[in-house]
């Protein structure tokens, strides 16, 4: 579903929140079993067609930052409609997602619905996307090669120059956003919300990638290599 679907029913909410393991949620558009409940945004579901991701995007975040909007004088009402306003700047940023190739190193999210936060202030989507192996996970079993490294570092450059074609990318990338689809081959998730900002002509260069190799003398030519470059040069 996309948010051009939205629909004013929808605004009274539904239940569907991560309040149970192997609760049973439906709506018109996805319909999943919570096997596991990860964090309070993120779980291992079933569907008909197999296992997933189900991540939660909420706006707000979390009681901070409706406090933060409160105490700048917005009302509840205009709380409400921003929130409703970048939830729908994510579905649209989903949308976009949803049309990238599989050369583009980015984890496309398969299906998302937009809703209203139940019994809450505020909107959130709920985005169903492959079940990967986190890099970390990866990391703790497999010490990889400085070829590796450099393969790693590469693809996910390609996934940055789509990103920021798509406009998609302002913030440096973390190791929590990188999952591994297949042997040598690294995906980056774009829907994190907690990377730290950066200035937008480090975003031009490939430094926003030094948090997620180890290898010295890649990280050294990450700090000084343009986005549109190759790494391995």
């Amino acid at each position: 579903m996309t948010s051009d679907n939205l629909t004013a029913d929808r605004r009274s909410g539904r239940p569907g929140r991560f309040d149970g393991i192997r609760r049973l949620c439906h709506t018109a558009d996805m319909k999943y079993t919570i096997l596991e409940t990860l964090s309070d945004t993120l779980a291992h579901v079933k569907t008909a067609e197999g296992d997933y991701m189900l991540e939660t995007v909420r706006f707000p975040r979390d009681q901070k930052d409706l406090f933060d909007w409160m105490m700048q004088g917005k009302s509840m009402p205009e709380i409400e409609e921003e929130c409703l306003q970048q939830v729908q700047t994510l579905g649209k940023e989903l949308d976009l997602l949803q049309l990238a190739g599989p050369e583009s190193h980015l984890v496309k999210p398969l299906r998302y619905e937009i809703m209203k936060i139940p019994g809450g202030t505020g909107w959130q989507a709920e985005i169903l996307k492959p079940r990967l192996m986190p890099l970390s996970v990866l990391r703790r079993y497999h010490t990889l090669t400085p070829g590796e490294e450099s393969l790693l570092a590469n693809q996910l450059a390609a996934a940055l120059r789509e990103a920021k074609k798509a406009r998609l990318h302002k913030n440096r990338v973390l190791e929590s956003d990188v999952y591994v689809a297949q042997e040598h081959e690294f995906l980056l998730d774009l829907t994190g919300l907690d990377w730290p900002v950066v200035p937008q002509e480090e975003c031009d260069t490939l430094e926003t990638l030094v948090d997620v190799v180890r290898d010295p003398d890649l990280r050294q030519r990450l700090r000084r290599q343009p986005l549109f470059g190759d790494v391995s040069e």
